[in-house]
């Protein structure tokens, strides 16, 4: 079982940084995909699924690197492990406020093991910028999605077995 604490922990010490150019070009393509990286993903494996990790409610003490989202008091955190040809590829996170969940609750409950990048890109979706960063030898992603005003953070920190298949 993938150790999603450890990953958790990597990403809170990520260091942000908005300059792709220090990327390879692999890292960069990646890395810097505007639209639904759950697309991409499927079009490089022939199995994809998404094995859920945790879901449910935090508080703004035990979240971390929520810049655009600061200020709300509880948040519905949902964790997930998407995989390719059953192989760990990326842990997920989304950081959703409370408003933002009320708002889409049935949609976010009923996720289950379907990706939610799926869900996110049939809606408006407006994406903030994009950064990305290091750490401990993995790279990784963030962004601020909004949809109709409602904003969630979505964090994609990129897994060995990723980069052995890109």
């Amino acid at each position: 079982m993938p150790n999603h604490q450890h990953y958790r922990a990597c990403l809170q010490n990520m260091y942000w940084q908005t300059d792709f150019k220090k990327l390879s070009k692999p890292q960069q393509q990646w890395l810097s995909i505007s639209g639904s990286l759950t697309a991409a993903l499927k079009q490089h494996c022939k199995i994809f699924t998404v094995i859920p990790l945790f879901e449910g409610w935090i508080t703004e003490k035990h979240s971390f690197y929520l810049d655009e989202l600061a200020g709300y008091q509880q948040y519905w955190l949902r964790e997930v492990i998407l995989a390719g040809d059953n192989q760990a590829w990326i842990f997920a996170r989304t950081v959703i406020p409370t408003n933002t969940f009320q708002q889409y609750r049935d949609a976010f409950q009923q996720l289950g093991n379907q990706p939610i990048g799926e869900w996110l890109f049939q809606q408006s979706t407006i994406r903030s910028e994009l950064v990305w960063g290091r750490n401990e030898g993995k790279f990784a992603r963030r962004s601020t999605l909004t949809i109709s005003q409602y904003p969630l953070q979505v964090s994609e920190l990129f897994l060995e077995d990723f980069w052995r298949k890109a």
